[in-house]
């Protein structure tokens, strides 16, 4: 059995999911780099395959890959992005909320109407 750096570090094997999948890599060679980038974290250079791939040659390939990345799920993109909103929207109502909180406080400590002897009394 040969073990890989992306088995090592519980990673898909992408050609094993090609494969899995019915398709294949090509070029394969480019696998090594695109699992070093992966590992390594490097999301720039992910983000920017088509500059050292060179798998997406013909306009039949281009045209599958906006297939595949543009075209698929638009409804589940568009869900992702209301829910983004929602989420942001939550956090800086809350965030708001954890401000005026701690005006309060800074008032009630600075005009004397509390103090932290009151609070150690107690």
């Amino acid at each position: 059995m040969v073990t890989t750096a992306t088995d090592v570090n519980n990673l898909p094997a992408w050609d094993a999911v090609a494969g899995d999948a019915g398709l294949t890599i090509e070029p394969l060679a480019q696998i090594k780099l695109f699992n070093r980038l992966l590992l390594e974290g490097d999301l720039d250079a992910l983000a920017q395959w088509e500059q050292w791939c060179d798998c997406v040659a013909t306009e039949a390939e281009r045209a599958q890959m906006r297939r595949l990345n543009d075209l698929r799920n638009p409804a589940l993109a568009d869900a992702i992005g209301n829910f983004e909103t929602r989420v942001s929207s939550d956090r800086r109502e809350r965030f708001d909320r954890l401000d005026a909180l701690s005006a309060e406080l800074v008032r009630r400590y600075r005009d004397g109407e509390a103090s932290v002897d009151s609070l150690l009394a107690d």
